[in-house]
């Protein structure tokens, strides 16, 4: 995760259900926070792909990206709201 986007110094979540930035409400789950957060997935090699390749790729595993405006809260069905206030790539696992 970046500090902001003027500070370009990575700081590790160590614990992302701390109650400042996690909490549950009727089964819809609250995300307050905000910046780059870059999720690395250690138990999941990349897959090698066209698209990977194009874009000089070279991680070992797969990742993940946000960038969050504002915060952001996900329903128990998956759909998450303001969508605006959230970009994705890169990969994301299904359920297992």
């Amino acid at each position: 995760m970046l500090d902001s986007a003027d500070n370009n110094q990575s700081v590790v979540l160590e614990d992302p259900y701390d109650s400042k930035i996690y909490s549950v409400d009727s089964g819809d789950v609250e995300i307050n926070i905000k910046g780059r957060i870059r999720v690395s997935y250690k138990t999941r090699y990349r897959i090698k792909s066209i698209y990977h390749e194009q874009i000089s790729l070279s991680a070992k595993v797969q990742i993940s990206a946000l960038d969050i405006i504002d915060g952001f809260v996900v329903e128990e069905n998956g759909y998450f709201y303001e969508q605006s206030e959230v970009t994705n790539i890169g990969y994301w696992p299904g359920k297992n």
